[in-house]
């Protein structure tokens, strides 16, 4: 219940049931991180941080040390170690994700006033158009 927050705030799906404590659920999270809000890793190099078995700790451990974790996870078994591992991952997350959401709106906003004054000029453009009454024959006289 602990990260619950955090989780909801991300859209993960299991955010209610997640417990750091079992490893396949710490699998899980650590592959739907990567895969959708982190993204720190070449879509290849995902590949055996999403296999689950045998040497996953190691690989673990290795994607700790390729996104910066500060705390280092000698074993999975020390539950405390991991869930400080979680927590950073989900404050990595939320980071990442909040400047998303700000770079989405920096550019809805440009887009927004680059439109604007477009439409502006061409509402301007067809005003000035329309007042213009020039008749071909006037012109040719």
């Amino acid at each position: 219940k602990m990260f619950e927050r955090k989780l909801r705030a991300l859209g993960y799906p299991n955010a209610a049931s997640f417990d750091a404590d079992q490893t396949e659920q710490l699998h899980a999270l650590v592959v739907w991180l990567e895969d959708l809000k982190i993204r720190a890793l070449p879509e290849a190099d995902r590949v055996p941080l999403r296999t689950f078995g045998e040497g996953w700790g190691a690989t673990l451990r290795g994607y700790l040390e390729a996104v910066g974790c500060p705390h280092a996870l000698p074993e999975l078994e020390e539950l405390a170690q991991r869930r400080c591992v979680v927590d950073w991952l989900l404050g990595e997350a939320v980071g990442l994700d909040a400047h998303h959401v700000l770079l989405v709106f920096v550019v809805a906003v440009a887009i927004f006033a680059f439109t604007t004054s477009v439409s502006a000029f061409l509402v301007a453009l067809f005003d000035l158009v329309q007042r213009v009454d020039v008749r071909i024959e006037e012109l040719e006289s």
